[in-house]
């Protein structure tokens, strides 16, 4: 969930310039959840932790920029959708590639105490089956149904996170096609669930 009064810290930060102070404040309030996002969505640890590198970076690199038009939650998912994306694509030729943070090197410790808290805590929780499933779905439908369940995001917040356009008009559109979407990627899911026993079938 947003939490204002950290955000406010954090964009206070940003307005005086401490980039690496606001980078990390950013980090600690939605770092554990964007790592468990990206675990979620690559179910490989090597490359969910390439992909939380490349977020920091550029979480690092921006966030100076960011116009605060949305909440940081929002914004922090977008731009880790993108690394995830960008991680996908590049399995294999730059697959494993590590993000230097060299310039920040307080950015790249948290980044590190971040990576390791979550990757024991996520280590430690029980295996969702249906989690395990929803592997067998496309990439768009998988990010969909873990922000819209797992992360409880607004539609019209998961569309920020989607669309390469930000005005009014797109993100309307977007939002539409996303419910509808997600309606088709649920029922899809449910499917699987209940062919692999994990549900009850339908009666009627």
């Amino acid at each position: 969930m947003v939490n204002p009064e950290r955000e406010a810290a954090i964009q206070k930060r940003c307005v005086a310039g401490d980039s690496a102070g606001a980078v990390n404040e950013a980090l600690l309030l939605l770092g554990p959840e964007i790592y468990g996002y990206l675990v979620a969505a690559h179910q490989d640890e090597d490359e969910a932790a390439d992909a939380f590198a490349s977020f920091s970076e550029r979480l690092w690199r921006g966030l100076l920029r960011f116009q605060w038009e949305c909440s940081l939650r929002t914004w922090a998912y977008r731009i880790a959708r993108s690394a995830s994306v960008d991680q996908f694509r590049a399995k294999g030729a730059v697959a494993r590639r590590a993000v230097p943070l060299s310039d920040c090197p307080e950015v790249a410790a948290m980044v590190a105490r971040v990576r390791s808290e979550t990757s024991a805590y996520l280590r430690t929780g029980p295996r969702d089956a249906i989690a395990e499933l929803r592997r067998s779905l496309c990439e768009e439908d998988q990010t969909l149904l873990i922000l819209r369940l797992d992360k409880k995001l607004a539609f019209a917040e998961i569309a920020l996170v989607f669309a390469k356009q930000t005005d009014p008009e797109t993100l309307a559109r977007e939002s539409a096609r996303l419910r509808k979407r997600f309606q088709l990627a649920r029922e899809r899911l449910l499917e699987l669930g209940r062919a692999h026993g994990l549900l009850p079938r339908k009666t009627g």
